[in-house]
């Protein structure tokens, strides 16, 4: 009897392994550079203000789930749920 080398967990892991590399990438250039290109050119143009605008958005999204993590982790916790 052969074991099929698809569900072997070695084979899982580096095929896992592979997945987690391409979302990466993904994440790096498309949702860090693609974006803050794309607000800056098409959203707000030309004038230079572009930079600011997309700083201070992705900070105030920094500042909202430092906020607001702690709350929902304690909630998830108290509920007990997986």
């Amino acid at each position: 009897m052969s074991e099929n080398k698809l569900h072997t967990p070695k084979f899982q892991i580096f095929v896992w392994s592979l997945f987690d590399f391409a979302n990466t990438s993904f994440a790096i250039m498309i949702i860090t550079v693609g974006y803050s290109l794309y607000f800056r050119n098409v959203v707000v143009g030309e004038g230079g203000k572009g930079d600011f605008y997309w700083g201070l958005a992705i900070s105030i999204s920094m500042l909202i789930t430092a906020i607001v993590a702690p709350i929902l982790g304690a909630a998830s916790d108290f509920s007990h749920r997986l």
